[in-house]
């Protein structure tokens, strides 16, 4: 026979539509809630990336003045002329020290100095000569300033970046080779060796104050 249909009364039908029309209101008030919700995450968010974005701008600005203006404020005239006269003193002190001792005839000529350790010590300082030129004219000729390369190829920054090892195996070399140069010169002046050296290897870094590329 035919299939029985359900059948409601008024009221059973009144009710059903209004489950209905309250669960549809849900749904529309749930959809536009998360509607809402989403819009408001990304309008944060497009302003979150527009800050950052000014503000990284600002920074590279900032950057870029602080490279052509210099990183810290100008010096006078004053304090520059003491820096060079300081320098002078030091200088003076190396050559009046390397007159009293002596001191290139002696490294070269005086049988008491322990050659095999000498030898060593001055071949550690031109490794350091050597990778101290890698540095300063090798590295800015190979990398110069450009659209790729923004960091100057002659800074710390750059160096720890590219060649991290430098800087450490200079150190380590430098210190071995000075103890080792007091050392092969201690039988000449015993005590007074750290003391002439010292005076002597600080005249001629003071000396590249004059040097005007330094």
């Amino acid at each position: 026979g035919p299939r029985p249909r359900l059948c409601y009364g008024r009221r059973g039908g009144t009710a059903w539509l209004e489950v209905l029309e309250a669960a549809a209101a849900a749904a529309w008030l749930f959809r536009k809630g998360c509607r809402d919700v989403v819009q408001t995450a990304m309008s944060a968010y497009r302003r979150v990336a527009v800050d950052e974005q000014r503000r990284g701008a600002q920074s590279s600005d900032d950057e870029s003045t602080n490279s052509h203006a210099g990183a810290g404020p100008r010096r006078t005239r004053a304090e520059r002329a003491t820096d060079k006269l300081h320098a002078l003193a030091w200088i003076l002190a190396a050559y009046l020290t390397s007159s009293a001792t002596h001191f290139f005839t002696t490294l070269w000529s005086d049988e008491r100095i322990i050659r095999p350790l000498f030898y060593t010590a001055i071949s550690m300082f031109a490794m350091n000569t050597l990778l101290l030129l890698y540095l300063t004219t090798y590295l800015p000729w190979r990398f110069p300033v450009d659209d790729t390369f923004t960091t100057p190829a002659n800074t710390p920054k750059f160096w720890n970046v590219y060649c991290p090892r430098v800087i450490p195996t200079m150190t380590a070399m430098g210190v071995i080779g000075s103890l080792l140069l007091v050392r092969a010169c201690f039988p000449v002046w015993s005590f007074l060796t750290p003391l002439i050296l010292g005076v002597i290897a600080l005249g001629f870094f003071f000396g590249l104050h004059f040097v005007p590329s330094c």
